[in-house]
């Protein structure tokens, strides 16, 4: 077995919390009770969200589908409202993940570590972990792994290369190495991107 691909959605995440944390505390979100989540949570406080979704009631809507009718209706169109939605979803997602993920540690029993270690274990020579979550539950598994895996980091196991690479100074922020010794490769591949990841502006 040479390279292997592993596909992790939101249920890898909520399969984590579910092993890890206590019975009763938050569950990372799926895209189908995002909005319950983050309203029970306190979360879902703005009312522009559930004025600008007209079909239905906002609690019950799948976020993906309202990230992508306010998406085109920016884009498309230009609305002003659309892209207000846009900022406020983005601010409600980063504040529900970290109060849902920042306290999982991702423990060597757990799933994400035993199927990371299960395809290296089969002789896997590069594992690529290809994941639409924003949240850092896959990094964690791959710092938990440790000896003999190496040093999982920042910098080069992205798939991509980063300007510069700062650390959180909050103590619940999850920290990485910035550079890799990770033995075999072992990339995660973050197509909607990560919320630990910021764009600078001309003034930085």
């Amino acid at each position: 077995m040479r390279n292997v691909v592993i596909v992790a959605g939101a249920g890898a995440s909520r399969a984590e919390a579910l092993h890890e944390l206590s019975p009763g505390a938050p569950l990372p979100p799926l895209d189908t009770d995002f909005f319950k989540i983050a309203s029970e949570l306190g979360l879902l406080e703005d009312t522009v969200l559930a004025e600008y979704w007209e079909h239905g009631n906002i609690i019950e809507a799948r976020m993906e589908d309202v990230f992508c009718e306010a998406w085109i209706d920016w884009q498309k169109f230009g609305s002003e409202k659309a892209q207000e939605v846009l900022t406020i979803l983005l601010k409600t997602l980063r504040r529900v993940l970290s109060q849902t993920t920042d306290n999982i540690e991702c423990k060597s029993d757990g799933p994400m570590c035993q199927l990371i270690k299960n395809m290296v274990d089969c002789g896997a020579e590069k594992v690529s972990i290809i994941t639409f979550n924003y949240d850092l539950v896959i990094e964690k598994a791959l710092r938990t792994l440790g000896a003999p895996f190496g040093e999982w980091g920042l910098q080069d196991s992205y798939g991509m290369s980063f300007r510069m690479v700062t650390y959180p100074t909050q103590s619940n922020v999850a920290r990485f190495s910035a550079k890799s010794s990770v033995i075999p490769n072992i990339e995660v591949l973050k197509l909607h991107g990560s919320y630990n990841w910021f764009k600078l502006s001309k003034s930085d």
